[in-house]
């Protein structure tokens, strides 16, 4: 669902994308604060981008409800802290809720969300990166989500990009379930630094 922050100064520069090379997994690292896209803690996370003097903008939030695009896939938005890394990425935050259940309807929605994107932009699924591996190949800023968020439940980028690949190979993984290391159908998924 397209929910433009039509109001914040990254989306009001316009800036462009020059090439999609990879693409970003990030997580807000605010838990145990719950803020999902339009619920939550200041009104959620549409209220709190969608204003001027808010310069960080990413391309959409992913929460247990769905994928809400807060900029068009085209516009090269501020969220790696690198110009070269933000005009070459295209990156989602993944809302950090508590329960297995919930963590588990955010996994699937990004995981199909992604894996749509590699199909797009013809990327395979290594060119999913967490924003702490993206400053490890010096295109981002240094911090290190998603990877708290995803420990807390037994998960890793290994198993976000293994899950990806599932799909954009066209195979059909499963749900995750509220267990979070098991699937509905398909198999076992494998085991599993703040903002």
């Amino acid at each position: 669902m397209d929910l433009y922050c039509t109001d914040n100064d990254c989306y009001r520069a316009g800036a462009k994308i020059i090439k999609v090379e990879y693409l970003i997994v990030h997580s807000p690292a605010v838990y145990p604060t719950i803020i999902r896209v339009r619920s939550g803690a200041g009104g959620g996370w549409y209220k709190r981008w969608n204003k001027p003097g808010v310069e960080k903008l990413v391309h959409g939030f992913i929460d247990d409800t769905g994928v809400y695009n807060f900029a068009p896939e085209t516009m090269a938005c501020w969220h790696i802290g690198n110009n070269y890394g933000n005009a070459r990425t295209i990156g989602y935050e993944l809302c950090e809720l508590s329960s297995a259940g919930e963590f588990a309807k955010v996994w699937d929605n990004a995981v199909s969300r992604y894996a749509a994107l590699c199909k797009k932009y013809r990327l395979g699924a290594e060119r999913i990166l967490g924003h702490c591996e993206a400053h490890d190949k010096k295109i981002a800023s240094n911090h290190s989500d998603p990877e708290p968020y995803f420990k807390r439940f037994g998960k890793s980028m290994e198993d976000f990009r293994a899950d990806a690949k599932k799909h954009i190979d066209g195979a059909q993984p499963g749900r995750m379930t509220a267990g979070c290391g098991r699937y509905a159908a398909g198999g076992v998924a494998g085991a599993g630094r703040g903002k």
